[in-house]
């Protein structure tokens, strides 16, 4: 790999002298895919030398440094990785992923109120970043402000709905929480935005996790039911019976209820599938989906229509029972292949006007 993009180097040196820009676009940009690469497999030092020669030769390439800057940040070089990255911050094509990178080496160095001011002057170059919105999330909640870091989290989502970043940590933080409500439909908002990237194995062992405990909740008179949500609401304010958070709740007990008499142990991903499969079917029969217009539910609705849900679901929730899945992937390969291509095909459109958030009602 090193001596591929050396001489990937040499070429791009010659073509200064001999070729076109185009030319010299095309070499410098398989060398830059080149070094991505290496930074991708934690080669980081040789990712810097060679970036180093790179710079050189185009010392205005953003995408250079920038990539240098990150693989000193991943180096813990902060200081050297900071003066590289804050240059690039002045620059009037810098993105708001500079300002990302720049206020994460500043967290990262012990600074988190200079990386949160970072962040927040970074926003006001890039309003409607969510990646800046995420990360002052991640500020505010490790100083202790919760409830700051949540409301961030969700303007970040309001912001760039289709940023992947909040729905993360929004569903994580209610996964732990008696409304795990949030949790599920923050995650799988989550997994639609990032469907087919082979990121979301973590979010998936979440959801798992989440709607095991919804599910089997315990009750203080030691009876096992279906719990989604908390008797108040993030106000504090007793939630009425026609708010979408009882009516979430009351389907989800009307749906899983054949299963839920019958198990007094852990589901399997075929039984969550069909609970699953249940509520939406209730959903849309109830007609909630008129006034609530949830994009992720309809989504569903499409799923079940192209009989690839239950494929879905397994793909989603494999982590349940990792068993029950390979002896159900090995079965259904060629339905696997087909959920891949139809996602691929059918992403979520995420707008300003039709985002997800908390205040539906």
């Amino acid at each position: 790999m090193k001596q591929l993009l050396l001489l990937l180097f040499i070429f791009i040196f010659a073509l200064k002298t001999f070729a076109d820009d185009e030319e010299i676009n095309r070499a410098a940009s398989k060398m830059f895919l080149n070094v991505k690469k290496m930074i991708n497999q934690e080669k980081y030092l040789e990712a810097v030398s060679l970036l180093d020669s790179a710079i050189q030769i185009e010392p205005d390439r953003v995408a250079f440094k920038y990539e240098k800057a990150l693989a000193l940040y991943k180096l813990e070089k902060f200081a050297d990785a900071a003066a590289t990255v804050y240059p690039l911050t002045q620059r009037s094509d810098a993105s708001d992923q500079v300002w990302q990178l720049f206020g994460n080496i500043i967290f990262m160095d012990g600074n988190k109120d200079s990386a949160e001011k970072i962040y927040n002057y970074g926003l006001s170059k890039f309003p409607d970043s969510g990646k800046l919105m995420m990360e002052i999330g991640i500020c505010q909640y490790v100083t202790g402000k919760k409830n700051e870091a949540l409301g961030s989290w969700e303007q970040g989502i309001a912001r760039q709905p289709a940023y992947g970043g909040n729905y993360f940590h929004l569903s994580k933080y209610f996964s732990k929480t008696n409304d795990k409500i949030w949790s599920v439909l923050y995650g799988e908002y989550y997994i639609q935005v990032l469907a087919g990237t082979g990121k979301t194995a973590e979010m998936g062992k979440i959801l798992c996790d989440t709607y095991n405990s919804a599910l089997r909740y315990m009750f203080d008179d030691k009876t096992i039911g279906v719990r989604f949500i908390n008797a108040k609401s993030q106000n504090n304010i007793t939630l009425k019976e026609n708010s979408f958070q009882f009516i979430f709740q009351s389907l989800m007990e009307k749906a899983s209820d054949s299963i839920i008499k019958k198990k007094l142990v852990k589901y399997s991903i075929l039984e969550l599938s069909i609970i699953r499969a249940n509520f939406i079917n209730l959903w849309m029969a109830g007609n909630h989906q008129q006034k609530y217009k949830i994009k992720l539910f309809e989504k569903y609705k499409e799923l079940i229509e192209a009989g690839l849900f239950e494929a879905y679901n397994y793909t989603i929730f494999k982590s349940f029972n990792e068993e029950e899945y390979n002896k159900w992937s090995i079965a259904n390969s060629q339905v696997l292949i087909k959920l891949r291509l139809w996602l691929s095909e059918h992403p979520i459109e995420l707008t300003k006007s039709n985002y997800f958030s908390r205040d539906i009602n």
